[in-house]
């Protein structure tokens, strides 16, 4: 186990990385610090020894790996490699999103080496093609539905978080995306396990074409005939592969040998390699990505766990019902929590509401009976005011004045100037708050009588005791030998 500062700004949670394969375990935790992100890794072989299941010996060996590695991030990204995976890039016209899904089952029936229906997909469309803009390149990957659901079991068994499905192919090609490559260079990538190689052509850093070479498992003699025989086969693989490439792909020759894999296999097949491919084999240098110092460095069977990280393809087989299922959970939680709360906040606000309607209906009995108190209380003085009124004198001409505290003596004087000769003042009596109420007779002398009416008018009104003078009514009066008025006015105090 090493851990070391990497200097790297993409991660800000840690995350585990798990590759899996039917012989060998490797896991590699990225977390971060203040220092940038820290690398833990670790490798054990799938023990299945006893007669054990291979479900029972990888979840032991991935349990005991990361307890022994002190490994704690649970957020993990899985990676599936060997014959039950298909990692293939088709040329399809440009479709719509919606229609995609179903262009690629069809385009890869062909292709799958396992019944499609047994199959869980993905894909992800990279663009057009350079030069063409007729055809789109898709990278589609597929796994076998049954081992993924016994990888999910391995690690749900480990109690770890998984959000990821993806395949070798695909985190040897997010790999190559981080690593120096010249624009358009063929490199052929070479993946090495036990019982397994896995042949990636890529041209500059686009994936063209996908081989899978297993060989048999187990302690038996063929077994082991088999693997002393593994490098001759890889090699007419290789040759095979690449003449098949070649065809393909308009006689496209290979200029870089890349590899990935143990010392002893790197070891083994070296120079065996060199001399029959005719091209240096370069083994992959993780120090390119994941920088670990002069003496610490990342083994090169962690490539495709260190490649995942730079996968930018997006492709995830994990189910929908496991990749959405903790999603739903919080949901259903939080659904339940809100109905609850709901309930809740229902009831309280009811008892809140009988309280308050109980409370309401006694202050409405305790108003209306001291609205009773007050009407009996109102009748008896309306009672009392109505026999003191009667008890009590009407005023006279001469007492509302004084009650009033009118001037009367000036008014008097004023109302006697201003009165012409041509009117004579038949009543006078106060008119309350207002003022005075003035009748009379209005004679025609050498004006009308209109005339000596409104002048009788102009010079109340421009008094020092009287404001407004309103004309109450006129008409003329018979009976006497010249024209004659009667009227009647409201001059009121100023």
């Amino acid at each position: 186990m090493v851990q070391t500062p990497v200097k790297q700004d993409r991660w800000s949670k840690p995350f585990l990385v798990v590759d899996l394969d039917p012989t060998a375990i490797r896991v590699l935790e990225v977390s971060p610090s203040t220092q940038g992100p820290f690398v833990k890794w670790g490798a054990a072989m799938v023990d299945r020894s006893n007669g054990r299941s291979y479900r029972q010996a990888a979840t032991e060996g991935l349990q005991k790996l990361l307890t022994s590695q002190g490994i704690t991030a649970k957020e993990t990204r899985l990676l599936l490699s060997g014959p039950s995976t298909v990692t293939l890039p088709l040329d399809l016209p440009p479709l719509p999103a919606k229609e995609l899904p179903n262009a690629v089952r069809w385009s890869v029936v062909r292709e799958m080496p396992f019944p499609l229906a047994d199959a869980v997909l993905d894909d992800h469309a990279l663009g057009a093609k350079p030069g063409d803009q007729d055809q789109q390149t898709v990278l589609v990957a597929a796994v076998r539905r049954s081992t993924l659901n016994e990888s999910l079991d391995i690690l749900q068994a480990a109690g770890l978080n998984l959000v990821q499905v993806s395949l070798l192919p695909l985190a040897l090609s997010g790999l190559l995306q981080a690593l120096p490559v010249k624009g358009k260079e063929t490199i052929l990538f070479l993946d090495l396990r036990p019982h397994l190689a896995t042949l990636i052509f890529f041209h500059g850093r686009d994936l063209h074409l996908v081989r899978t070479l297993t060989a048999e498992e187990g302690p038996s003699q063929k077994a082991d005939a088999a693997a002393k025989g593994s490098l001759p086969r890889l090699i007419d693989e290789i040759w095979l592969s690449l003449a098949y490439y070649q065809e393909r792909f308009s006689g496209e020759k290979i200029q870089r040998l890349l590899v990935a894999g143990s010392v002893q296999d790197l070891e083994r097949v070296q120079s065996a390699l060199s001399e029959a491919i005719g091209i240096p084999v370069e083994p992959v240098n993780l120090n390119a990505v994941l920088p670990m110092g002069k003496n610490e460095a990342l083994p090169s069977t962690l490539a495709a766990a260190a490649g995942i990280i730079f996968d930018a393809s997006k492709v995830n087989l994990l189910p929908r019902e496991v990749r959405y299922g903790k999603q739903r959970k919080v949901l259903r939680t939080g659904l339940r929590a809100a109905v609850a709360a709901l309930f809740l906040g229902t009831a309280v606000w009811t008892g809140f509401e009988l309280v308050s309607v109980r409370y309401k209906q006694r202050e409405l009995v305790e108003q209306q009976a001291a609205w009773e108190r007050v009407s009996s209380a109102s009748e008896e003085i309306r009672r009392f005011q109505q026999i003191g009124a009667s008890l009590s004198p009407a005023l006279s001409i001469y007492e509302e004045p004084v009650a009033f505290s009118r001037r009367w003596l000036g008014a008097l004087k004023v109302l006697s100037s201003v009165t012409p000769p041509t009117v004579s003042l038949t009543a006078l009596e106060a008119d309350g708050v207002r003022g005075l109420k003035v009748k009379g007779l209005v004679f025609a002398d050498a004006d009308p009588p209109e005339v000596a009416l409104s002048e009788f008018m102009a010079g109340l009104s421009e008094s020092p005791y009287f404001g407004t003078v309103q004309l109450g009514s006129s008409q003329e009066q018979s009976g006497y030998p010249q024209r004659t008025l009667v009227f009647d006015l409201v001059v009121a105090w100023k």
